[in-house]
């Protein structure tokens, strides 16, 4: 059984370098926008669990608002994000080239959970204020890195991208490779913890 989110968040809030008590308060608004479920009770087994898939939710939460009052809308917006899904189709390819995946949150949880490819993220950005998703990876045997764009609604009006202007404040946040290695082996972590 997969220990509870809460036991981890002080692994990942080191990992960020951010404050065990945003982790906490964006778990707790992932969990009423029904977005993390909890299991009720008390003790092990209860609330929510560590998989991979819960830590790359919460993860879309915190890089998908700058604030917690939005966390939950913006991070169901982010998570459920997809390739290729701009206003125009520009008849690229409609899974993630790096992960397989449609959806931003899946392409992120499998990310987290394999080593080979967590070897070779460089960057994962959220445009927060545009509402797109960016994983910047090094393919193999080539020289020059490589991204996928998961593009979703933005929460806040205009309600669309078909504001394509870039006039206005922008707000883009991102995670480093080596913070990704580091939330990466927390998961790892947590498949230990199961077999022991």
């Amino acid at each position: 059984m997969a220990p509870a989110l809460k036991t981890v968040i002080p692994a990942l809030a080191a990992a960020l370098s951010a404050p065990e008590s945003m982790l906490y308060e964006r778990q707790r608004a992932l969990v009423r926008e029904g977005l993390l479920k909890s299991r009720p009770g008390h003790g092990r087994g209860s609330g929510v669990q560590a998989t991979p898939d819960s830590i790359a939710m919460l993860v879309v939460g915190i890089l998908a608002s700058v604030g917690l009052s939005k966390a939950g809308p913006r991070a169901r917006a982010m998570a459920g994000s997809k390739v290729g899904e701009a206003l125009v189709d520009t008849g690229g390819p409609k899974e993630c080239r790096f992960t397989g995946q449609v959806r931003f949150v899946d392409a992120l949880a499998r990310i987290l959970a394999d080593e080979q490819l967590v070897a070779r993220v460089r960057m994962i950005e959220v445009g927060v204020t545009r509402g797109w998703a960016r994983i910047v990876y090094q393919p193999p045997r080539r020289a020059t890195s490589d991204e996928s764009f998961f593009y979703g609604r933005r929460e806040d009006p205009p309600h669309d991208l078909g504001d394509a202007s870039l006039d206005g404040l922008q707000i883009t946040v991102g995670i480093s490779g080596e913070t990704t290695k580091k939330i990466a082996k927390v998961v790892s972590g947590l498949s230990q913890e199961d077999e022991q």
